[in-house]
């Protein structure tokens, strides 16, 4: 894809700061969860799991986008464009973005359905807790916000529009694709899913090959978490 740089003017050992980074503040933001908890009750705010949550994803959130510009693109001197932050035609984001996320969708859940089977009792992902937690619709907006929008978009960023062009320059587009996946699935810390989440990775490589957009991912990301984090909720709360 001619929007894909060949050779990327950034690093492996930029991506690796940038994940470090995010992991450290991370890290050192979680060790204050008390004193957060302390200036939310003084605030008048609810320091319910759901507001911590937020409070959380806000922070890793904004860490991201901030250490990719800092790293990526004020350092280096590069375009937003280059990083995939780029429009396309309609025609891409209903095939690749619509279509494409309800595709890897039906992938995902086929390759989960043997994990079900062989390990029934597997600990829910922290964002799959915080949809146990939502009582009210407000609540499930603004989770679906977070996991279709806000968080795709970001992952997409870093993972496709960062490290996917480092991979696919020494290694060739099919093996870049594959190494990608195998990281995005390992960076989730969840031995049991590594394998579908890889594979998902995989998948939003490939649409990223044909389409150079980021939005496009994030859309097809998006459809694949929040329609997920919509059956979760229905099935929690036997709502059919």
């Amino acid at each position: 894809m001619e929007h894909i740089p060949e050779k990327p003017e950034w690093s492996l050992l930029d991506f690796i700061v940038i994940y470090a980074g995010i992991i450290i503040i991370g890290a050192l933001w979680n060790m204050n969860g008390e004193w957060l908890s302390a200036t939310l009750i003084k605030s008048g705010l609810s320091d319910d799991i759901l507001t911590l949550f937020l409070f959380s994803f806000v922070v890793q959130f904004t860490i991201t986008l901030l250490l990719i510009w800092l790293v990526i693109v004020r350092r280096h001197r590069i375009s937003f464009l280059q990083l995939g932050i780029r429009w396309t035609s309609s025609t891409n984001f209903i095939k690749y973005g619509l279509l494409g996320g309800l595709l890897l969708l039906l992938v995902i859940i086929s390759l989960s359905y043997p994990l079900q089977w062989w390990q029934p009792e597997l600990e829910p992902q922290i964002f799959e807790e915080m949809l146990y937690s939502a009582t009210s619709w407000p609540q499930l907006l603004v989770l679906l916000l977070i996991g279709a929008v806000l968080a795709p978009f970001s992952e997409e960023l870093l993972y496709r529009g960062v490290l996917y062009p480092l991979l696919r320059y020494p290694l060739g587009t099919g093996w870049g694709m594959a190494a990608a996946g195998i990281i995005f699935g390992l960076v989730h810390w969840d031995a049991y899913r590594t394998i579908p989440l890889a594979v998902g990775g995989a998948i939003l490589c490939y649409i990223y090959e044909k389409t150079g957009s980021i939005f496009v991912t994030t859309l097809a990301h998006g459809v694949w978490n929040g329609v997920m984090a919509v059956i979760v909720y229905i099935t929690y709360n036997n709502l059919l």
